[in-house]
């Protein structure tokens, strides 16, 4: 029988979920302790047969190690195990937060039970059962997004600018062209070559020696390729066209000013 208890057994987007919401409820003083993740039917019949489980659930659902979308947890206390409905409670809020399911919401509530049921939360049994799973669970940010305004406008990327190195990274293309610039880009050398008036910036993923007019400018963290798009330093990338950044780290927000 199996009824694991291991988290990086979970489906992998929920189980980078389900690490974030254990560091969470951490930092929120609730000490959990996650109690099970996947099973298999051979325990999921033994839980009917101790009565842990409804008669009618023989076979095991969104805790399946085919599905990995679902795990139990408990107060990390001896004694207090199940016996604080407020600690559940915050738990669960937290889990809802981010996107979960809390069983402690159903009409016959499940404490502590949380389960990625989809964007909208309404994944069934019955459809994990004829083998449909709900799509994977984005990875909670606690922090909020990085915001990049040029001359005050907020500009938006199909890949959100991200961290590396203490660099704001940025797509290439977007953020050539936001400012003007044409962009050629070499699938055989994976080069970006930009230019904006006089100006030619080359960008070799990988290298920390882009150039601009010819003259190499070394940088501390290389363009590089993130989901598709090729990211590089914002700051680099602005000021090798006459701009200036100014970051302000509170609000994660990236202004850039320049004369077009």
């Amino acid at each position: 029988m199996l009824n694991s208890r291991d988290v990086n057994l979970l489906r992998p987007d929920v189980a980078a979920n389900c690490k974030i919401w254990i560091d969470l409820c951490k930092a929120a003083g609730l000490n959990v302790l996650v109690t099970s993740t996947v099973r298999d039917e051979a325990w999921q019949r033994y839980a009917v047969s101790q009565g842990w489980a409804p008669k009618s659930a023989t076979v095991p659902t969104f805790h399946s190690t085919t599905a990995g979308l679902a795990w139990d947890f408990c107060k990390n206390v001896r004694g207090q195990e199940y016996s604080d409905l407020n600690f559940f409670r915050r738990c669960g809020e937290i889990a809802k937060k981010m996107g979960f399911v809390w069983g402690g919401d159903w009409r016959t509530p499940d404490n502590p039970h949380i389960q990625w049921g989809g964007p909208k939360g309404n994944w069934s049994s019955a459809q994990i059962l004829r083998g449909e799973f709900p799509p994977p669970m984005p990875l909670y940010r606690t922090e909020p997004d990085i915001a990049v305004l040029l001359n005050g406008a907020a500009l938006n990327f199909n890949v959100p600018p991200q961290m590396a190195n203490g660099r704001v990274m940025v797509p290439v293309r977007a953020i050539f062209e936001a400012m003007g610039a044409s962009v050629n880009w070499d699938e055989t050398t994976l080069t970006a070559t930009a230019k904006r008036g006089n100006t030619v910036v080359v960008m070799r993923i990988g290298s920390a020696l882009p150039t601009v007019n010819g003259k190499i400018v070394p940088i501390d963290q290389p363009a590089m390729i993130q989901d598709g798009r090729t990211l590089a330093p914002l700051r680099f990338v602005a000021e090798a066209f006459g701009g200036r950044v100014d970051w302000d780290g509170p609000s994660r927000t990236a202004r850039i000013w320049m004369a077009f």
